[in-house]
């Protein structure tokens, strides 16, 4: 700068290389820019125009993907949390902020469980690292949605709920093991599921690793209608089934509390209510030493199908087995239990099995779930988790509980 002097202002625009800003548009919105550009190339206009080609910017993907801006705002929480902390907590708090994760192109990123794991297990080392006070309650907005939710946590783990989507938990994170084991991503479409192929060509008429895509298969796709949050509550219609809710065949299926729960503190723990045109659903979520809670009381004059889904993910998917009296099945299967009173789930990742235990309420479905996304080698079919709905039919008032915990470790 010595040598050379200026040649005039300019300003640095929000920017990145082309790909990523089509990666970060809306599924339908990707697809028309791809099929544009693919368009203009085709007709040996595309050099022209390209200089003013923009997709979407970064901070789309918090917009797209809830579990990403979920994490990420939990990066800026714990942030706030070590400012003043030590070296080891910061540099535990910078690996979280490590971007693989927090997005996806067509490497996987967010998509990959084992990336989503190693960023809060950072996030729970910079916070112990750090040495701050682990018991407390905050009410505020988390995720920065206009909403707040409500954060829940002791020396032995950490509960985030929000009262405003079904009065779900979003979040409970193991503080010794460093896990998040509702670490879930939903089915979602992404435009490069299309039955077409997504392909371009570089420059030399040589596909790039960007531009090289695959057919998924497109009778495996299944898409969620929601995010894959636990202790979300639903009325289902005379003749759901299990298999209706592995495909992802919603129809006549409810949320109950879409709008809202109210929230407000009581001696038992901390109360959400909903109460809709006669319906009414209270549960009372209770953070203990290893886990969490939730005690439930329905009011539903509409004599149907109740279920509560609890969505957890097994970090060694292969290896991962659910309990049920005695008897041991894959996390990665599918199971109609029938009636019981609880169940454990053991993963040899964890020190320790999780264990869910029951009272009062009815049937269990346990299914695991998959997601398809690109990748350099094509499409990759990902275990993100094992979904466990509890069904009870024909009941017009029911009160029950659910215990989401871990068991006691005894050091040796």
């Amino acid at each position: 700068m010595e040598e050379r002097p200026p040649q005039g202002r300019v300003y640095l625009p929000t920017a990145s290389y082309f790909e990523m800003g089509e990666w970060s548009l809306s599924p339908e919105r990707a697809w028309e820019f791809h099929r544009l550009v693919e368009d203009l190339k085709a007709r040996g206009e595309w050099e022209r125009y390209r200089p003013f080609f923009r997709g979407g910017i970064w901070k789309n993907f918090l917009v797209k993907y809830p579990e990403a801006n979920h994490m990420h705002k939990r990066m800026v929480w714990v942030s706030r949390r070590v400012a003043h902390a030590g070296e080891e907590a910061k540099r535990a708090l910078y690996r979280a902020q490590c971007n693989d994760a927090y997005w996806h192109g067509i490497f996987g990123g967010l998509y990959l469980p084992h990336l989503r794991r190693a960023i809060y297990a950072r996030l729970l080392e910079a916070e112990d690292k750090a040495g701050v006070d682990l018991e407390g309650v905050w009410l505020e907005d988390l995720d920065a949605d206009g909403h707040e939710e409500l954060i829940l946590s002791n020396g032995g783990c950490l509960a985030v709920i929000k009262p405003s989507q079904g009065g779900a938990l979003v979040e409970l994170s193991f503080r010794r093991e460093r896990v998040n084991i509702t670490d879930t991503l939903a089915r979602r479409f992404e435009h490069y599921h299309r039955g077409e192929e997504v392909r371009g060509q570089s420059g030399d008429g040589t596909p790039s690793i960007h531009e090289q895509a695959k057919v998924p298969p497109l009778q495996q796709v299944v898409y969620d209608p929601l995010p894959r949050y636990s202790f979300m509550d639903y009325l289902v219609p005379k003749g759901f089934s299990m298999k209706d809710w592995e495909e992802g065949r919603w129809d006549g299926v409810r949320l109950l509390g879409a709008e809202g729960y109210s929230l407000s503190q009581v001696d038992e723990g901390w109360r959400l209510v909903w109460d809709g045109e006669g319906d009414l659903v209270e549960k009372i979520f209770r953070l203990v030493p290893r886990g969490i809670e939730v005690f439930y009381t329905f009011s539903i004059p509409e004599r149907t199908a109740l279920a509560v889904g609890i969505d957890l993910h097994m970090p060694w998917a292969g290896n991962a087995q659910v309990e049920v009296g005695g008897e041991m099945v894959a996390a990665t299967k599918g199971r109609l239990w029938g009636q019981v009173g609880g169940w454990i789930c053991r993963d040899p990742s964890i020190s320790a099995p999780v264990e869910v235990k029951l009272e009062g309420m009815g049937e269990l479905w346990q299914v695991p779930f998959f997601t398809f996304s690109q990748s350099e080698r094509g499409f990759d079919r990902i275990y993100q988790g094992t979904g466990f709905l509890v069904v009870a039919r024909g009941e017009e008032r029911l009160s029950f509980s659910l215990a989401l915990r871990q068991e006691e470790v005894r050091d040796a």
